[in-house]
């Protein structure tokens, strides 16, 4: 492997790291803000459940007012409370639209605070009509108090439901937190092991076979030309360091021919100087006869 793709590995590696602790990060946040608009959703529907029975309360009062005095200015809050309760409940049908269990309670809530209102509309128009008597008749029969006593139940079930259901996203949402903090410990921790182990193996993969370059080359200056480097990897280094030891092979066996040459040529050198010799010993043997023979001849 080279050393790049070394280097490119060991960053992949730390990046898949990254990116799995972005995901679960990413996750947890995604959770969280589902929560948030759970609780915000719930808090919006419990604050519609309680207006809706504080205007019931408030229409009801009215009522009463109306009903023993016959002053019409007693009607204001009931007059007030109709349009508002009307809102809530369209509001309520928006809120839990995708909420089967609770759309059922709601369907019956409707049910009831629609038969309240005719009950309560019923009593104000025999007041105006008929007068207190008959009026009264009608309040006293309870179906009124029976109506909003089930109202009152039925807004205090959602309510719990709804606080329930809070409760088990606010728990669930508090797990997935500490979940993701330790995944995020850990991850980190990870990332930093790795970018630590991977940084050292990499600059060890990378000065030990520089190190041992530097050490080829310096024996080579001093002429040491039969060290090889040990070669130990497949990367740039090692390919230097192979094109280094084949270098210095052919220097070495360079100058062994060199070397041998010399020698041939001292050799040779050698056996000229000997044949010389020879003839000039030769030459003066012959020149010692000669000058023998003039001398007899002179004689």
């Amino acid at each position: 492997m080279t050393i790049g793709k070394k280097i490119v590995a060991g960053f992949g590696l730390c990046l898949l790291v990254l990116l799995a602790v972005a995901i679960v990060a990413f996750q947890g946040a995604e959770q969280l803000l589902r929560t948030a608009n759970d609780v915000v959703a719930s808090r919006e529907q419990a604050r519609y459940l309680r207006e809706v029975r504080t205007m019931l309360l408030d229409a009801e009062t009215a009522q009463r007012g109306f009903l023993l005095t016959g002053q019409e200015r007693y009607l204001d809050p009931y007059v007030r409370a109709l349009p508002n309760i009307e809102t809530d409940l369209v509001q309520l049908k928006r809120a839990f639209q995708n909420d089967p269990e609770q759309g059922v309670r709601l369907a019956r809530l409707e049910r009831q605070v629609r038969e309240k209102l005719a009950e309560l509309a019923d009593t104000i128009r025999l007041r105006r009509e008929q007068g207190f008597e008959p009026a009264l008749t009608v309040v006293l029969t309870d179906k009124g108090k029976l109506l909003m006593q089930e109202i009152r139940q039925n807004i205090d079930e959602m309510l719990v439901v709804g606080d329930e259901r809070w409760m088990q996203a606010a728990d669930s949402a508090q797990r997935n937190a500490q979940r993701s903090i330790l995944f995020l410990s850990v991850g980190t921790v990870l990332g930093i092991l790795i970018v630590s182990v991977g940084s050292f193996l990499i600059t060890r993969g990378i000065t030990g076979p520089l190190g041992r370059l530097m050490s080829g080359v310096e024996h080579f200056t001093r002429g040491n030309l039969a060290h090889r480097i040990e070669v130990h990897n497949e990367d740039e280094t090692g390919r230097l360091a192979r094109a280094f030891n084949t270098m210095a092979e052919r220097r070495q066996e360079s100058e062994a021919q060199v070397a041998r040459q010399s020698e041939q040529r001292e050799q040779t050198l050698r056996t000229v100087a000997e044949f010389v010799n020879q003839l000039a010993g030769a030459s003066s043997e012959i020149l010692s006869s000669t000058s023998e023979q003039v001398a007899s001849a002179q004689e």
